[in-house]
C-alpha cells in the first residue's frame, strides 16, 4: 500500500468519525442541553406550581413554524419539553399550562447519579 493508499484511508476513517460524531454524539448533547434549558426557563418564570403555571408562549418555548424550521438551526427544546413530560417533571394544568415539579425534577437528578 503506497503513500496516497494510506492518505486515502486516513482520509476515509476521518470522514467515519466525524459522521458518526454528527449522527450519534451531536444530537444527544444538544438534547441534553436543551433539557437544561428548558429547566431554566421555568424556573426564571417561577413556573413552579399549578397556580404559577405559564403557556409554552409565555415561557418562549413555542415550536418553531413549518417555515421557520428551514431557516433556523434545529430545535430540541420541544423534545425536551416531552421527554420532562414523560418522566413527570413537567406538569401540565387542565387548561394547557406548564409548570415544574422540583420534587420529582431532584427526584430523578438522584436517580441518575446512583446510576453513574
Amino acid at each position: 500500500m503506497g503513500t496516497n493508499g494510506l492518505i486515502n484511508l486516513l482520509f476515509i476513517l476521518i470522514l467515519l468519525a466525524v459522521f458518526g460524531i454528527s449522527l450519534f454524539i451531536l444530537p444527544r448533547f444538544m438534547l441534553k442541553r436543551a433539557i437544561s434549558q428548558v429547566i431554566r426557563v421555568l424556573q426564571y418564570h417561577r413556573s413552579l406550581s399549578k397556580e404559577s403555571a405559564k403557556t409554552v408562549e409565555a415561557l418562549g418555548l413555542k415550536p418553531h413554524s413549518f417555515m421557520e424550521r428551514f431557516m433556523k438551526p434545529r430545535d430540541y427544546k420541544p423534545y425536551a419539553l416531552q421527554i420532562l413530560t414523560r418522566q413527570g417533571v413537567l406538569c401540565q394544568t387542565e387548561d394547557g399550562r406548564l409548570y415544574l415539579s422540583e420534587e420529582k425534577l431532584n427526584e430523578v437528578q438522584e436517580q441518575k447519579k446512583l446510576r453513574l
